[in-house]
C-alpha cells in the first residue's frame, strides 16, 4: 500500500511540474466510490523508477499506465524496463504490449514479451510471461 502512495505522490509531483497532465472533471465522471474496474489514477508517456529492497534501482517506461487500487495493481500498455544495479550496469531488461503489476509483487506481461537477464545470460521471448 505504501508503494500506490508514493505512485501517487510522484504522478501528481510529475503532472505539477511538468504541466503534462490534464485533470478533467466532467460532469458524471466523479462519483463518491469508484468501482473495482476504474482506475484510481491514469498517466500516458508514463517513467517510473523505484528502488527494490537489494538496492537494485527498476525504471519502467509505459505510453500508458493505469492504479487499480481497490483491484491492488497497476497495468501498463507498451511497456518497458531496465534493471540496473548500484553500479549502474544493467542486469535484466525487457518489454512487452502489456504489463499487470500486482500490489504483492506479481508480474504478469502479455504480447510480444521480451527479456533479457544481463546477470544470467539469458533471454526469453514469449507471448505470455508471469512470475
Amino acid at each position: 500500500m505504501c508503494r500506490l502512495y508514493v505512485l501517487i505522490t510522484i504522478g501528481v509531483a510529475l503532472c505539477v511540474l511538468s504541466n503534462g497532465c490534464e485533470i478533467n472533471y466532467e460532469e458524471g465522471e466523479l462519483a463518491e466510490e469508484l468501482s473495482e474496474q476504474t482506475p484510481l489514477l491514469e498517466f500516458t508517456e508514463a517513467d517510473y523508477t523505484y528502488k527494490r529492497t537489494n538496492n537494485r534501482l527498476i525504471t519502467i517506461s509505459a505510453k500508458r499506465a493505469e492504479s487499480f487500487e481497490k483491484l491492488a495493481y497497476v497495468k501498463f500498455q507498451d511497456v518497458a524496463f531496465i534493471e540496473t544495479d548500484t553500479a549502474g550496469e544493467i542486469l535484466n531488461s525487457g518489454s512487452a504490449s502489456d504489463a499487470i503489476y500486482y500490489y504483492n509483487g506479481n508480474i504478469e506481461l502479455e504480447g510480444n514479451v521480451f527479456f533479457q537477464s544481463y546477470e544470467h545470460r539469458a533471454i526469453i521471448y514469449a507471448p505470455y510471461l508471469l512470475w
